[in-house]
């Protein structure tokens, strides 16, 4: 569409998602009920679930527990382009639900999860595609995360969990068109696509409540919206989580980055060295590379090509493919 780029930037964010909660009297729990009580869409075993056009949602945990609050920025503000500007509006949509709620005006709400978020917007559905199967490629495990080997996230996401038995953070990356699609699809509804969701790749780092508590315990972070949707914030998380997966530097084929290798200047020597690093990584991934070259190779070379604005993920011969951009080199750096 003409004039996409300008009303809707290729790089945008961000926040997706976050969940809060907060403990009831039970006055305030009859409150929730009773005013709310058009928005009700399911009761389960002593549970209240509201729904407010699929922005806000929430649970209510039996009269006497808490309430748990998803809230959903995009559909809340509809708008792709969310930041710290946007705070203030947040707060008011988001108060003027509870304030209904809540008989005292002080008690606000804790931030129990975060999902910053970047989205990433392609010429078209297979260049998508060849992002996410180049990404594939890349690491399989970021500090206490590893890749989810489930079979049915192959070619349309990349999900890092982690290892530990208690969550604290996440990775999921995925092509948010046909997340909506599929969304669809399994709800047996008509599919609608906002026109900042076609041809997007999202990027998001997803903090759960553990994380948030050791950045309270240890960093002196608040557990409140005010304290994560902050540009500075997030490009941290994006930086630290995101970029060990992306690197800086456009995809090649092995012909092409050893021709950009000499046209570069690089010493025969070295050139030898870096094809030799990408021929391994182009039959394997980028941590199986790690463990072969040891880390101290797999720094300096990844860094040299980074350098020279070759990607250490090289494009396979099967892809037939001699190049390919990466929209995020440059914007993100090593943590």
């Amino acid at each position: 569409m003409e004039g996409e780029d300008i009303l809707i930037p290729r790089i945008r964010g961000i926040v997706h998602t976050a969940e809060f909660y907060q403990s009831l009297l039970e006055v305030e729990a009859i409150r929730l009920e009773e005013t709310y009580k058009s928005y009700i869409t399911e009761k389960s075993k002593g549970n209240i679930m509201f729904e407010f056009g699929g922005c806000i949602k929430i649970i209510l945990f039996s009269r006497n527990g808490f309430m748990r609050i998803y809230v959903d920025f995009i559909e809340l503000l509809c708008n792709p382009i969310i930041d710290e500007k946007n705070l203030r509006e947040i707060n008011e949509k988001i108060n003027s639900i509870c304030d209904n709620i809540f008989i005292y005006e002080d008690r606000g709400l804790v931030l129990s999860r975060y999902d910053a978020r970047l989205d990433v917007k392609f010429d078209n559905k297979n260049s998508v595609d060849t992002m996410i199967r180049l990404l594939e490629r890349s690491v399989q495990k970021i500090g206490q995360m590893h890749r989810d080997d489930n079979p049915e996230y192959i070619g349309k996401s990349i999900r890092f969990k982690s290892s530990a038995n208690k969550s604290t953070m996440g990775i999921n990356i995925y092509d948010k068109e046909q997340e909506r699609i599929d969304k669809a699809r399994l709800k047996g509804e008509e599919v609608e696509i906002a026109e900042y969701e076609i041809n997007v790749l999202r990027f998001e780092v997803q903090l759960y409540n553990p994380h948030l508590n050791y950045r309270k315990r240890y960093y002196g972070s608040q557990k409140e919206l005010e304290s994560y949707l902050n540009t500075v914030v997030s490009k941290e998380y994006m930086d630290k989580y995101i970029y060990p997966i992306v690197f800086n530097g456009n995809y090649y084929d092995l012909k092409n980055a050893k021709q950009l290798m000499k046209e570069k200047g690089l010493r025969e020597s070295e050139v030898k060295k870096l094809i030799e690093f990408l021929k391994y990584g182009e039959k394997t991934n980028l941590t199986i590379t790690k463990e072969r070259f040891g880390r101290y190779k797999y720094e300096t070379y990844t860094n040299r090509l980074n350098e020279i604005d070759i990607n250490p993920v090289i494009i396979p011969e099967s892809m037939k493919l001699e190049y390919f951009e990466n929209y995020l080199s440059g914007l993100l750096i090593r943590h």
